[in-house]
C-alpha cells in the first residue's frame, strides 16, 4: 500500500509539473501539437 500512494504522489508531481511546464511554455507546446498532428496525418 505504501508503495502505491508513492506512485500516486509521483504521479501527481509529474503532471503538476507538465502543466506548469506547459502554462510557461504555451508557444512551444502549440508547435509541439501541430508537429504532432502533422506526424499524424503523414501516418495516414
Amino acid at each position: 500500500m505504501r508503495g502505491m500512494d508513492r506512485l500516486l504522489m509521483t504521479l501527481l508531481t509529474i503532471m503538476t509539473g507538465i502543466g506548469i511546464a506547459v502554462i510557461f511554455n504555451i508557444g512551444g507546446t502549440v508547435q509541439m501539437l501541430s508537429a504532432i498532428f502533422h506526424w499524424v496525418e503523414g501516418l495516414r
